[in-house]
């Protein structure tokens, strides 16, 4: 690491006088500072230097620092991934803003990159390079005599180790057994290895018993399912693996049957950033705003939606004018507020002024407009005038507004006037008032979480999360207890309210994080690496590997969960169900998946929407049943049929599989060759309708098979057609049978005779 001057030399040449309190150290240097180095203190005692590909997915680098000095400082960061003294690569570096650091007060710089790819690296070749995180720290406020004075440079070298993305084989050996509750192993129970990044699935063996060896990793997941039973995590750390794992597995309850039916769809070309309810969830609000236009002169085209939650249809729209990232609706639904984003380095309309505009909750007309210029927001003087987040306070009386770069402003709902202002940071896209609208609490990019009194715009107290909170990354808990904070470049901190104490952090490995309270506040789900499961104490519950979730909802009665995509999970992180009729457009997703507290409607909203147009919101009626009835089998048919199949030819079984209630999950085609004591099992593929087609590979002749079907739906009910007990069975004959065999011998026999007849009469001898 390059610095200035020696970090060591303040612990040499100072004399401190440390006053501990829960957040800060208070120090005080014998003589000022020379130069910003001299004031920082590094601890890289956390730190992680080597990173397998792809299981540590994104690498996450991350240090923390200290001001030992008695300057306030402003710190600025910018970053790269180095080979040499070449940039090849830019991880996500957080904070993203200009970050507060007082005398004694601690913070953390993280770098994430997003794989091997992210930092010049082929992840496709394997080996293992060495690159450095290059990281230049500015104090912004300029407390040293010089420019260079008020940089310090961090360069740290990192190993990134490239292994076989399909196998994960390696030296770390990880074996142990899936049993039930009361211990009994169960044979065949499915088990997946996991890093951050990938998932590998296995199965058990007769016994329950699995293993595999794999390639070191910072940590490893093991989930153990069957049907019939609840999926289970175990979380392993990688500098710390057992010698063996015993993984139970709970009986699963009654499975709980969700059905969906779309009641009405809406077409247009440009997509949504957020949505917005009243708090009797009658009426939802759409904001018009995208990160990646086909067309940018649709942007001017950007519309409010708000939508009639009951059936389906829009109520009214507003032309905004141009696109917004941020819109809310008061409680009451009597007001509706959005403000535009045109940022710096995009081209507007030729004089456009970003603005603040609140609208009328029955017709969307305009009740006033609010641009953001210096003359209306006079502590806002430098920077980009534009916002990302406005609020309504649960009253409807106050809307809090933060203008980028810096300011955040409490304003009166009636006529916009300003009630007070103060410094919060760059970035923020997420506000939460408290339900009786004393607190506010304002999450920067600069990697602070202001608590505010809503009265004054005091500080009741501030903790560090890292980062802006993400879209779906900001929640509090039914009892405001409890704030969670999932956040850009992957952080999630739980924070204790009253005083602002971590209750615990952790990192995601993901570009973002986000994150929602169960109904009763004693869990929390978090989306980005996968789908988790949390305590409020960071215990894992369950994960559910697959892509990084955005906006995550409970049904009100905590019975299950979905995700924008439409994906439906139980309270126990099985997914029982698809809501989404069709897949997005090539290269969209959804951004907004909003569930009503009842569970009764679904509406997700399309992110990105393509320039020629698509739907771009479907509303869903969701129905939920316990689903007890297993799918509905037919007779089997076979070709070759019994009789016809000849040594080593295959035999293709169809069947048609049915289940009116949670669909059919998987079928399965099981058979034996040992008279049931062993049994193979092949998934059929689904073909028409609603038949099922499977392969038994061929067997040498006087082979005799017999097989059954098994059939499974998603609410983890089972059947299984095996002609009451009898099995299907078949032999495998040679080419000739034995029938032929003699037919053709007793055929050439009597050929023979006759030939040998005639010519004893045609010989005069």
């Amino acid at each position: 690491m390059k610095k200035t001057c020696l970090i060591i030399g303040i612990l040499e040449l100072c004399v401190m006088l440390v006053c501990s309190t829960s957040q800060t150290l208070t120090v005080y240097p014998a003589f000022p500072s020379s130069c910003l180095a001299d004031d920082l203190l590094f601890d890289f005692s956390e730190t992680q230097f080597h990173f397998v590909d792809p299981l540590d997915n994104w690498f996450v680098f991350k240090f923390k620092v200290t001001n030992m000095g008695p300057n306030n400082l402003l710190i600025h960061t910018q970053g790269s991934c180095n080979e040499g003294d070449e940039a090849v690569g830019f991880p996500l570096l957080a904070p993203q803003g200009e970050t507060p650091l007082a005398p004694g007060e601690s913070m953390w710089i993280k770098m994430a990159a997003g794989g091997a790819g992210f930092c010049g690296c082929d992840p496709n070749v394997l080996q293992t390079v060495t690159r450095t995180f290059h990281i230049v720290i500015q104090d912004n406020n300029a407390n040293y005599d010089s420019w260079e004075a008020n940089r310090v440079t961090v360069e740290e070298e990192v190993q990134i180790e490239v292994v076989n993305r399909m196998t994960l084989e390696g030296d770390v050996l990880i074996q142990g057994m899936v049993v039930d509750e009361q211990g009994s192993p169960i044979p065949y129970a499915k088990i997946d290895i996991a890093g951050y990044g990938v998932n590998l699935p296995r199965a058990c063996d007769a016994d329950g018993y699995f293993s595999y060896s794999i390639a070191q990793c910072s940590a490893y997941f093991l989930t153990a399912h069957e049907m019939g039973y609840r999926p289970t995590t175990i979380e392993i750390d990688g500098s710390d693996v057992q010698d063996f794992y015993t993984i139970a597995l709970e009986e699963g309850s009654p499975p709980l049957s969700v059905s969906s039916s779309l009641m009405n769809k809406i077409e247009g070309n440009i997509g949504f950033w957020r949505c917005a309810a009243t708090a009797d969830e009658s009426k939802l609000l759409l904001v018009n705003g995208m990160e990646n236009w086909e067309d940018e002169s649709l942007k001017d085209q950007s519309k409010l939606y708000l939508l009639d939650t009951n059936t389906g249809e829009v109520l009214w729209t507003h032309d905004m004018g141009w696109e917004s990232w941020s819109a809310d609706i008061s409680d009451d639904g009597k007001y509706v507020l959005f403000g535009t984003t045109l940022e710096g380095f995009q081209t507007g309309p030729e004089g456009f002024v970003n603005y603040i505009r609140l609208i009328d909750g029955e017709n969307g007309a305009t009740i006033w407009q609010k641009e953001i210029t210096t003359e209306n927001f006079p502590a806002t003087t430098t920077g980009e005038f534009y916002t990302r987040g406005v609020k309504f306070s649960h009253s409807g009386d106050y809307i809090f507004v933060p203008i980028h770069r810096e300011y955040g402003y409490l304003l009166n709902t009636v006529d916009g006037s300003i009630v007070w202002h103060t410094w919060v940071g760059a970035n923020i896209r997420e506000i939460i008032f408290t339900q009786d609208d004393q607190y506010v609490y304002v999450p920067s990019g600069g990697g602070w979480l202001y608590k505010l009194r809503v009265e004054d715009g005091s500080e009741v107290w501030k903790q560090w999360i890292g980062t802006w909170a993400y879209v779906g990354g900001f929640d509090i808990s039914p009892d405001e207890q409890h704030i969670a904070v999932g956040t850009k470049v992957g952080y999630l901190t739980v924070i204790n309210t009253n005083d602002g104490t971590i209750r615990f952090s952790m990192d995601i490995h993901n570009g973002h994080a986000n994150c929602r309270f169960s109904p009763d506040g004693t869990k929390l789900v978090v989306g980005g690496e996968g789908l988790m499961m949390q305590g409020l104490d960071g215990n894992l519950l369950w994960r559910y590997r697959s892509g990084g979730f955005i906006s995550i909802r409970f049904s009100g009665d905590g019975r299950f969960i979905t995700t924008e995509a439409g994906e439906v999970f139980d309270a126990y992180g099985t997914l029982i169900h698809d809501i989404t009729s069709s897949e997005p457009p090539p290269g969209c997703y959804n951004q907004v998946g909003w569930l009503n507290s009842a569970g009764t409607r679904f509406i997700c909203a399309l992110r990105d929407a393509p320039a020629s147009g698509s739907d771009i919101i479907e509303v869903y009626s969701i129905e939920t049943a316990s689903d007890t009835t297993p799918p509905l089998i037919g007779a089997p048919s076979q070709n070759p049929q019994d009789g016809e199949v000849l040594g080593n030819q295959n035999v293709t079984v169809s069947v048609d599989v049915t289940d009116t209630q949670t669909g059919v999950s998987e079928v399965i085609l099981s058979y034996s060759t040992d008279q049931g004591a062993t049994w193979t099992n092949t998934t059929m593929n689904s073909a028409t309708g609603d038949s099922y087609v499977g392969q038994i590979t061929g067997f040498p002749e006087g082979t005799d098979v017999q097989y059954r079907i098994i059939a499974y739906d998603n609410a983890e009910n089972y059947a299984i057609t095996d002609n009451a007990e009898q099995y299907y069975v078949y032999t495998v004959i040679p080419e000739f049978s034995s029938a032929t065999i003699l037919s053709l011998f007793i055929l050439i026999t009597l050929l023979v005779t006759i030939l040998l007849n005639k010519g004893r009469k045609a010989d005069p001898h």
